[in-house]
């Protein structure tokens, strides 16, 4: 597990899922066709197709998040977590 305390976000300047993944091991933000497609991709685990369910997701407070979050911003966060693993399926 990775975590970026809303100190460590403004120290490193980390302000999206982008600049997230430089700074956390085997993780990557793959952007595709069109923003709503781009995936997590952990450990090099993806969807199988561009259309299908990925194997790697996004969770905020424990709420699973369908869609991309490239779009979205860190401004109002106070932890970020990436858990790569099984134990993610906890939530």
């Amino acid at each position: 597990m990775t975590a970026f305390s809303i100190e460590s976000l403004r120290e490193k300047n980390i302000g999206n899922v982008y600049d997230l993944a430089q700074f956390t091991p085997n993780y990557k933000e793959i952007p595709q066709l069109g923003r709503r497609l781009d995936r997590p991709t952990i450990r090099g685990q993806a969807g199988t197709n561009v259309f299908g369910e990925a194997n790697a997701s996004y969770f905020i407070d424990g709420v699973y998040v369908s869609g991309s979050l490239s779009t979205a911003t860190f401004d109002s966060l106070q932890r970020v977590e990436v858990i790569r693993g099984p134990q993610s399926a906890i939530f």
